[in-house]
C-alpha cells in the first residue's frame, strides 16, 4: 500500500511539472485529479475539483456545447477504448478565452478502461497565427485576383545554388525547371488570351509576353544577380488586335544571396502613359501643323547626325512661293492646308535620307548626308512634286510652287551647320529674286561675300551675269518678261579717284533705293551699272529709266557735273536673244546718247 501511495505521489509530482493541463476522470465521469497547471489556469484548488463531473470544471462550465461534447466523448471512450482529440475553448481565471488542443486517452487495466486522462495543450498563439495566415492568404489571393496590375509567379521545386559567375547554362536550367504557380486574369487580358481556360504550370507566359530567348536570358541573369530586372514590351492583343505597351518587373525570390527559389513578375499596362509620353514628346519636338520637327528638335537631331562618319553634308532651305497671296486670297485655313501639303511631299521625298523641319511660317529646313549635286536632285524632286500637286481645300483646288537653296559643307560642327544654313538661305533668296520655282546651290562667288562689290555693295560682274542668266531662263520657261537698264558713267575727274569713288558709291545707293526686293543692281565694270527688273513691260522699264535719269542728274549736280550718267533701257521679251547681244546693243545706245 505504501509503495502504491509513493508511486502516486511521484506521478502527481511529475504531472505538476508539466506545462500542460492534465486531469484524471473516473468511470463515473468525475474528476479525481487535476495537476498544478489546471488548478492555476482555473484559479481553484484540488479539493474544488475532486468529485465533480468533468464537464463542470470552471474553465468550460459556460460552454454548453463543449460540455455536451465532453459527456458524449467520454462515454464513447469508456465504451470503445479509443483515444480522442478535440478542440476546446476554455476560460482562464483572468476571464481570457484560450484555445486548447484537448486529448482524451483511456487508461486500461485488466482489459478495460478504468480512467481517462485528459491533456490540454494551449494552442492559442498557434491558432491566432493560423487564422492570421489564413486571412493573409485570402487577402493576397484577392489582391492577385482583382488587382488592376498583372502578376505571375514562377517557382522552382527546390532552391538552386547560384554560381559565380551566373552562366547562360544555369539560367536556362532554372528557367526550364520553374513552374508557373500563379497567373492573374489581368495578364491574360493584357495579352488577349482566352480567360475561360486554365493555364497549367508548364504554360510559357514569358514567350507570350513577346520576350525572345536571348532577351529572356539577359533578364534572368540581371534579375538573379541584382534582384530585379525591368523591361518594356509592345504587344498586339490577340482579341482586340490593338497595340498594348507593358512594363515588366521581374523580381527574384531568394532564401539568401546564394540561392534562387523563383521569381514573380509585376505586369503593368502603360499604354496610356506611353501614348501620353508620345504626345508630350510630339508637342515638345514636332511642329503641330505639319508633324515635321520643330526648329529646336531639328537642331538636336542635326547635331546628332553630324557625329556620323560622313564627310560631306548639305543644308537646304525651301520656301513656298507667293504664300502671302494664298493667305490673302483664300484665308489662313487654306494656307495651313497648303503648308501641310508641302510638308507631306517634303517628308515623303526626303524620308530616311536626312532630317527635315519646319523653320517657321512657310519655310522648311533640311539636312542631308550627301553632297550638293545629290541634294540638288532631291530638292528638284520635291519642287516638281509640289508644282504638279493639286491641293484641295473643300471649295476648290489651288496650285503651289516652292523655291529652294542648298549649301554643302565638310566640317562636322554645329557652327559649320549654322553657316551652311545661312548660305542655303542666301541661295533660297537668290531663287526667289530670279523667278521662284527653282533650286539654287550656293556659290560663294555668286551668292556670298565674294559676290558683292566692295566699293558699292552691289553685285559683282560674275554674280550679275549669273542672275541675268536666271532672269533670262525664267523668260524661256514661263514667259515672264524682264527689263534691263544700263547706266554708264562719264567723268572729267579720272585723276581724282576719291571724288569718283564717292560718286560711284552714291549712285549705287540711289539705284538700290529705287528698286523692289526682287530687282537686281550690279557693277558691270568700274564705270557701268546694270539694273535687272523682274516681271515688267516696255512702259514700266522706260519709266524706271526716266526716274534713274532724273535722280542721276541731281546727283551729278552735287558733284559740279564733273561726273554724268548715260542711261539706256530695254524690255526683254524674246528668250532666243543672247545675253551678250543684249549688252552690246544697250552699250551702243548708251554711247550714242
Amino acid at each position: 500500500m505504501g509503495d502504491l501511495m509513493n508511486n502516486r505521489l511521484e506521478q502527481d509530482k511529475l504531472l505538476d511539472e508539466m506545462n500542460v493541463i492534465v486531469f484524471l476522470v473516473e468511470a463515473d465521469m468525475t474528476v479525481v485529479y487535476g495537476n498544478k497547471a489546471l488548478l492555476e489556469f482555473s484559479g481553484i484548488t484540488l479539493d474544488d475539483v475532486k468529485g465533480i463531473p468533468v464537464w463542470e470544471l470552471p474553465m468550460w462550465q459556460n460552454n454548453k456545447e463543449l460540455q455536451h461534447n465532453l459527456m458524449f466523448t467520454l462515454g464513447h471512450i469508456f465504451s470503445l477504448e479509443e483515444a480522442t482529440r478535440m478542440d476546446a475553448i476554455a476560460i482562464n481565471s483572468d476571464g481570457d478565452s484560450v484555445e486548447l488542443d484537448l486529448q482524451l486517452k483511456p487508461i486500461i487495466e485488466d482489459g478495460k478502461v478504468v480512467r481517462i486522462m485528459g491533456i490540454g495543450y494551449n494552442i492559442t498563439e498557434l491558432v491566432k497565427a493560423k487564422t492570421f495566415l489564413t486571412k493573409r492568404e485570402r487577402q493576397i489571393g484577392a489582391f492577385f485576383k482583382y488587382s488592376t496590375q498583372g502578376y505571375f509567379f514562377q517557382m522552382l521545386p527546390v532552391e538552386a545554388l547560384i554560381p559565380d559567375p551566373i552562366t547562360v547554362e544555369f539560367v536556362n536550367q532554372v528557367y526550364d525547371a520553374q513552374n508557373l504557380e500563379t497567373l492573374n486574369k489581368q495578364v491574360i487580358e493584357y495579352i488577349g488570351l482566352d480567360t475561360s481556360l486554365e493555364y497549367d504550370e508548364h504554360f510559357d507566359i514569358v514567350s507570350q509576353l513577346g520576350i525572345s530567348e536571348s532577351e529572356r536570358i539577359s533578364i534572368w541573369i540581371e534579375m538573379i544577380s541584382t534582384g530585379i530586372a525591368s523591361r518594356k514590351v509592345e504587344l498586339l492583343n490577340h482579341k482586340t488586335k490593338n497595340k498594348v505597351f507593358l512594363e515588366l518587373k521581374f523580381v527574384a525570390i531568394k532564401i539568401n544571396e546564394d540561392s534562387f527559389e523563383g521569381n514573380f513578375c509585376i505586369v503593368s499596362n502603360i499604354t496610356q502613359e506611353y501614348v501620353y509620353e508620345k504626345e508630350l514628346s510630339f508637342l515638345a519636338n514636332k511642329d503641330s501643323l505639319t508633324g515635321l520637327n520643330n526648329r529646336r528638335n531639328f537642331k538636336r537631331l542635326a547635331s546628332a547626325m553630324l557625329k556620323d562618319s560622313s564627310k560631306v553634308y548639305t543644308a537646304a532651305m525651301m520656301d513656298i512661293d507667293k504664300f502671302k497671296a494664298v493667305n490673302d486670297t483664300y484665308g489662313h485655313d487654306v494656307g495651313d492646308i497648303a503648308i501641310r501639303s508641302a510638308a507631306d511631299i517634303i517628308e515623303s521625298v526626303i524620308g530616311n535620307h536626312g532630317v527635315t523641319g519646319r523653320y517657321g511660317g512657310e519655310e522648311f529646313i533640311i539636312l542631308l548626308k550627301m553632297d550638293a549635286v545629290e541634294t540638288h536632285e532631291i530638292l528638284e524632286e520635291v519642287r516638281i512634286g509640289i508644282e504638279h500637286a493639286t491641293i484641295s481645300y473643300g471649295a476648290g483646288n489651288i496650285k503651289l510652287t516652292i523655291s529652294g537653296g542648298c549649301c554643302s559643307f565638310e566640317q562636322t560642327s554645329d557652327e559649320s551647320l549654322d553657316q551652311a544654313i545661312i548660305h542655303a538661305d542666301q541661295a533660297l533668296l537668290e531663287a526667289k529674286k530670279t523667278g521662284r520655282n527653282k533650286v539654287i546651290t550656293y556659290n560663294d562667288e555668286l551668292h556670298g561675300i565674294k559676290a558683292i562689290d566692295k566699293l558699292t555693295g552691289t553685285y559683282t560682274k560674275n554674280a550679275l551675269l549669273y542672275k541675268h542668266t536666271q532672269f533670262h531662263d525664267n523668260l524661256r520657261k514661263s514667259d515672264i518678261f524682264y527689263g534691263i537698264v544700263i547706266i554708264r558713267l562719264n567723268t572729267l575727274v579720272v585723276s581724282q579717284l576719291e571724288i569718283l569713288n564717292q560718286y560711284v558709291k552714291q549712285i549705287a545707293s540711289m539705284l538700290n533705293s529705287m528698286l523692289r526686293d526682287h530687282d537686281i543692281v550690279g557693277r558691270y565694270d568700274d564705270m557701268t551699272f546694270v539694273v535687272l527688273v523682274h516681271n515688267v513691260d516696255q512702259r514700266v522699264v522706260r519709266n524706271i529709266k526716266e526716274r534713274i535719269v532724273i535722280a542721276s542728274k541731281r546727283l551729278s549736280e552735287k558733284f559740279d557735273n564733273l561726273v554724268e550718267a548715260h542711261v539706256s533701257e530695254a524690255a526683254i521679251n524674246d528668250w532666243s536673244l543672247k545675253i551678250d547681244d543684249i549688252y552690246d546693243d544697250l552699250n551702243a545706245d548708251t554711247n550714242n546718247e
